[in-house]
């Protein structure tokens, strides 16, 4: 009988074609090799099915009969994983060579409580692969317990993350009923019960591009207010994080739409511009106003220009 993988990788995919043999390639490409691919096929249209059968047995292709959310299809995926560990790879996004064998050697680092989830930093990349911005660039990474930080800032990207089965069976898989932050609630849950590894690299790359850059969002606002106000019932000692999280949000809403605005934006761009001389990393400046606007990176630069106090944006 043929022994059970060490990683289950997890992807999920409708209409992918574009990026996709890139994604699966870099799985192929890991320096660790004992691992098995759940490509789940969420009802795909397009050539997704033909090169995904490009490739050996250890790519497993499930084909659903029916589109469904990408939280209930990750549920569905993940419960035909065999692997001591699940990983996640979204169809658009990369992974550097060394990150399964790095990630998996994370969870075996002293700590407080026993290590349930490791993720890495992550680059963004256009849809060329150029890097333009690093997660460690615009959030703070932390490991540990991480309970705390990650109410106020999910700083985890999907295709980032491993989790141990054995944790992902117990605290249960992906909320379907969010479509924004159904990850973010993952990590929460599974941080309030288990510490959390950081791989300080940059082993994968999160692609930004015109069909994932333009969330909804108010939608976001308001499945954010309804995750706090759900993390608050299920734990009262963190009410008053979820509280001031909740203000965060709000300001946070308020500013992107602001950015709506035409008239708005276009100032905002102005600024941006004269920006770009200064930090003299326009692609950078560019990705942190337009599409990843919040209240830190609007701190920095304000502490860093408008005050002329030192600080690394």
């Amino acid at each position: 009988m043929k022994p059970l993988p060490t990683v289950s990788v997890i992807m999920n995919c409708y209409n992918s074609e574009r990026f996709l043999r890139e994604a699966i390639n870099s799985v192929y490409s890991q320096t660790f090799q004992d691992w098995e691919i759940i490509f789940f096929d969420n009802h795909s249209t397009d050539n997704s099915p033909i090169i995904a059968a490009s490739y050996d047995q250890r790519l497993r292709y499930c084909k659903n009969e029916q589109t469904v959310p990408l939280g209930e299809a990750r549920n569905l995926a993940i419960a035909k994983a065999r692997g001591q560990y699940i990983a996640f790879l979204d169809c658009d996004d990369i992974w550097l060579p060394e990150k399964l064998e790095l990630q998996l050697a994370s969870f075996n680092r002293p700590s407080s409580r026993e290590i349930g989830f490791s993720y890495t930093d992550a680059m963004r990349i256009d849809s060329k692969g150029a890097d333009l911005l690093s997660y460690s660039q615009e959030k703070q990474l932390a490991e540990g317990d991480v309970y705390i930080n990650l109410i106020y800032s999910s700083f985890i990207a999907c295709s980032a993350g491993m989790i141990k089965s054995a944790v992902l069976s117990e605290i249960g898989g992906f909320d379907p009923d969010f479509e924004f932050v159904e990850e973010w609630d993952l990590w929460i849950r599974i941080a309030s019960q288990y510490d959390l590894a950081c791989v300080n690299k940059p082993l994968t790359k999160i692609r930004i591009h015109s069909n994932n850059a333009s969330k909804n969002i108010e939608g976001q606002f308001h499945e954010k207010m309804r995750l706090a106000r759900l993390i608050m019932s299920r734990d009262q000692t963190v009410t008053r994080h979820c509280q001031k999280a909740i203000k965060f949000a709000e300001v946070q809403f308020r500013l992107s739409k602001l950015l709506l605005a035409k008239e708005v934006k276009q100032k905002f761009i102005s600024l941006a511009r004269a920006l770009y001389t200064m930090v003299k990393a326009p692609v950078i400046s560019l990705t942190l106003i337009k599409r990843h606007l919040s209240i830190d990176i609007l701190r920095a630069f304000r502490k860093k220009y408008l005050s002329g106090e030192p600080h690394a944006a």
